[in-house]
């Protein structure tokens, strides 16, 4: 999904469907849990900043198509107000963010930006583990 973000951000809005709809099929095909467990457990062991920045934003884009909006507003939260996030994934996660902000209350919303501030790296990747 990050593919497809960036190319939104870039204004190629077929290439940006192309991607999503890539990213359906394979979601499809190996479950969207299977997906989302490799992808963290590769964050997790290399120890990699960005890739989990990454991967987060990727995830609450599933959690969006799963209807679980306010997880994926406090992920995307995290992700937005996180230091070590480059000015690209958070400009990704922002696209996302702006995306999700009709789709709960304004007090909700607010509740999961607020959660997804006070969250930590370790926290969330061990959390995604244990969900996964």
């Amino acid at each position: 999904m990050i593919l497809s973000s960036v190319a939104l951000i870039s204004g190629d809005f077929d290439e940006a469907e192309a991607y999503a709809l890539e990213l359906a099929q394979v979601s499809r095909d190996f479950g969207t849990k299977a997906f989302e467990t490799e992808a963290v457990r590769i964050a997790r062991e290399n120890r990699i900043v960005t890739l989990p920045h990454a991967v987060l934003v990727h995830l609450a884009d599933l959690r969006i198509v799963e209807g679980e909006v306010v997880v994926a507003a406090e992920w995307l939260s995290f992700v937005i107000h996180h230091p070590g996030t480059t000015p690209l994934f958070r400009a990704i996660a922002q696209v996302a963010f702006d995306g999700v902000k009709d789709q709960v209350s304004p007090e909700e919303l607010a509740a999961a930006v607020e959660r997804g501030k006070e969250l930590s790296l370790e926290d969330v990747v061990n959390d995604l583990l244990l969900t996964l």
